[in-house]
């Protein structure tokens, strides 16, 4: 018996099982073994899987591979996808063994599994016939006590995070939907920048994607009824959407890709970033390479709510201010820094208020404008002369500077003909 925390006193029966190496492609191949693809990419290199072929051939103990009952004699994959997939991979010879995975049957190198079948036949039926331990997990508890059986079970040299136990518990079309969208739409994946392959490796794009469209069905209104764990609000969002009719998908594609499209177009590659502001030492602010999901997702959420209103042209009108303004919050507004960048960013609190900031601000630039900030007005002031007025140091990046004696001027307030500018750090100081 696998046991729960003190919390929760349910037990978890498993049984344990020896499955021929066949038994495993075999699986495979009829659809009882669902491997999730918890790493899109491969992660084990041909050296790594001859290893393990080669460790299957000398006797050597493999680790047990977990799987849990889905019914009807079918299995989700725990921990073993690695293993799964390389053993299938080379009986049905697609890769030859690496000699650098080699250190005793090195007369194997370069052999298919074909080519152990003629020459080598009886290492073909040692192969095929080699027993590997199963760990089978049979359970009618909820899905929070199977989420918790995923983590426990994840004994594999990479483990699995939260997006990827997703991925495997909870398989339908609403998880493809996401898993299509963040690896399909360009602008998406363009706005990801250097970060994509990090995030793409590991799910991580597909789990901001999720993220999007929980907080998005909760809103500026009702923002509020979020509640923590930040995984445990994620896993909800996906056990309660499983499977949505094709109106739906239609739906939520359109509004992801719109209010991609509209960050793009506000924020191009600092999308997703914070802007720091100078300090004493050093007065110069600059953008973050990193990409931080608490600014994900205020700026996501805040321009679908346009969208769905049918007021999307009203983002790109005053989209230069509604960018200013975004600055102007990370390098001046510490409760929004704390609630967008902060350590603790999933706490119902800083959830709710970086919320309420950034939707408030949107709301008072697109509503209460008499005039229409331009970035290229600004940019006039600065090429005039982009010395600091305060520190007289050149101000090396436009988006650090702010114009001097001059209160939210993307807001509507004039700019008079004889503005200056100033570091953001020093106009604040």
């Amino acid at each position: 018996m696998i046991e729960m925390n003190a919390e929760d006193t349910r037990d978890i029966s498993s049984k344990s099982e020896d499955w021929s190496v066949n038994d495993i492609r075999l699986n495979v191949v009829k659809g009882r073994l669902n491997v999730p693809d918890f790493q899109r990419r491969g992660v084990w290199q041909n050296p790594r899987k001859s290893r393990l072929i080669e460790s299957i051939l000398r006797g050597i103990p493999i680790p047990s591979i977990y799987l849990a009952e889905e019914g009807e004699g079918k299995y989700v994959v725990i921990d073993g996808q690695q293993r799964i997939n390389s053993i299938t991979e080379y009986l049905d010879d697609k890769f030859g063994l690496s000699e650098s995975g080699l250190e005793i049957l090195k007369k194997l190198k370069n052999q298919r599994y074909c080519n152990l079948e003629g020459e080598h036949s009886q290492l073909a039926s040692r192969l095929v016939n080699a027993k590997i331990p199963v760990i089978i997990i049979s359970t009618h508890a909820d899905d929070e006590i199977v989420y918790e059986i995923f983590n426990r079970l994840n004994t594999g040299g990479m483990q699995l995070n939260a997006q990827e136990i997703r991925n495997c518990m909870y398989h339908g079309n609403y998880n493809d939907l996401i898993k299509k969208l963040a690896g399909s739409d360009d602008n998406f994946v363009y706005l990801l920048g250097s970060s994509r392959d990090n995030l793409y490796r590991r799910m991580n794009d597909a789990e901001l994607v999720l993220r999007f469209f929980a907080f998005r069905r909760l809103g500026r209104f009702r923002i509020g009824e979020y509640k923590p764990s930040l995984k445990q609000f994620l896993n909800r969002e996906m056990e309660r959407h499983l499977n949505i009719s094709d109106g739906e998908k239609e739906e939520l594609t359109n509004i992801f890709k719109e209010s991609v499209k509209l960050t793009k177009d506000v924020f191009d590659r600092n999308a997703f970033r914070k802007f720091n502001k100078g300090s004493e030492v050093e007065v110069d602010g600059t953008w973050d390479n990193k990409l931080i999901k608490g600014i994900f997702d205020v700026v996501m959420c805040g321009f679908a709510s346009y969208v769905e209103m049918g007021s999307r042209e009203t983002i790109v009108q005053f989209k230069d201010a509604i960018r200013e303004e975004f600055i102007c919050l990370m390098a001046h507004d510490d409760d929004f820094i704390d609630a967008t960048s902060g350590p603790r960013t999933h706490e119902k609190i800083l959830v709710r208020t970086r919320f309420k900031i950034w939707f408030d601000s949107l709301r008072e630039i697109t509503e209460n404008q008499s005039n229409i900030f331009s970035l290229e007005l600004k940019k006039q002031v600065y090429d005039r002369n982009p010395e600091c007025c305060i520190c007289g140091k050149r101000i090396q990046n436009l988006d650090d500077a702010e114009i001097h004696n001059v209160d939210h001027y993307w807001r509507g307030e004039t700019i008079p003909i004889d503005a200056r500018v100033a570091h953001r750090y020093c106009n604040q100081k």
